[in-house]
């Protein structure tokens, strides 16, 4: 029983990409690609003991706001809400 399982366990394995359309949008990747770098450069900020919340926050208010409807807006406009709710399809 455990050598049948072992020997089929990657019998049907197909990694396919066309479903994915941030590979093949160059805009969207690029966008993905710099949220991912500046989450990476926070974070190497953190770990080195600067309080980046702290340094937010004591921003001009106006500037405060545009990150916040900066980051609602993202929100929304990546939020794929034509797709069905992904707890749905099982």
């Amino acid at each position: 029983m455990p050598f049948y399982f072992i020997s089929h366990l990657f019998s049907n394995f197909h990694l396919s990409l066309s479903g994915n359309k941030l590979i093949y949008d160059s805009a969207g990747f690029f966008i993905a690609f710099a949220a991912f770098v500046v989450l990476f450069v926070i974070e190497i900020y953190q770990e080195r003991g600067v309080d980046v919340a702290g340094y937010f926050l004591k921003m001009p208010r106006a500037v405060r706001w545009v990150g916040y409807y900066l980051l609602i807006v993202s929100v929304f406009y990546y939020s794929g809400a034509g797709d069905t709710f992904v707890y749905l399809k099982f």
